[in-house]
């Protein structure tokens, strides 16, 4: 008896019809991997070794994923065009503000992707450099280009905050994050332009100065 029993533990379930339906219906109501694997009763390695066979399957799975989803966003647009206020400002209050971060964030990358080009090109104007020192002094320009945005974002916002929740006063987070990068730059550039090590070297000048 404790044969059969060893035999059956560890046995991974079947795939029934019953299995499916039940995978179906909780992709169908928005429900994750995991959540459907449970409810379905079988484990996500089961789940994923059937799909991994069964490509149709995972078609399926994926169009139930993305019906729901669809669902909410039609009956949503039906809602703001018939004038619903709450959905108006809903959509507001969610979707235009992620939009306008996405856009906020693209602007940024294509910003430091510039300051970086700006300064690899005056580091390199210094004197060349070695192939094991290229990570190093990418890493460098990233460093300033970085520092270079946050203190305009510093600028912008200041360096002592308004709290309106708490109604009390506190130190921009910047400026912890500025530091913190501008003391990793201090290595880099000792590490890149050693003091004294050539006459012939221009000092190299960067924007720490120019900060706290």
């Amino acid at each position: 008896m404790s044969k059969d029993i060893t035999k059956k533990v560890g046995r991974p379930p079947k795939i029934t019809t019953d299995v499916v339906g039940k995978l179906e219906h909780a992709f169908s109501v928005g429900a994750s991997d995991t959540e459907a694997c449970s409810y379905a009763g079988i484990s996500r390695q089961t789940y994923y070794s059937y799909v991994k066979n069964n490509l149709q399957f995972l078609d399926r799975v994926n169009e139930l994923k993305i019906k729901l989803p669809m669902k909410a966003k039609t009956e949503l647009s039906h809602l703001i065009n018939a004038g619903n206020e709450k959905a108006i400002f809903w959509y507001l209050d969610r979707v235009d503000k992620r939009d306008k971060k996405d856009e906020e964030n693209q602007e940024n990358q294509l910003l430091l992707e510039s300051l970086i080009a700006d300064e690899l090109k005056r580091l390199n104007a210094i004197r060349k450099y070695q192939p094991s020192e290229m990570d190093r002094l990418e890493e460098y320009a990233l460093c300033i280009a970085q520092v270079k945005i946050m203190r305009a974002r510093m600028a912008q916002q200041g360096e002592v905050l308004y709290s309106e929740k708490s109604g009390g006063v506190y130190s921009n987070p910047l400026i912890n994050q500025i530091q913190s990068i501008q003391n990793r730059m201090d290595k880099l550039r000792d590490a890149l332009y050693p003091p004294n090590k050539d006459a012939g070297i221009e000092v190299v000048k960067d924007i720490r100065n120019e900060f706290i």
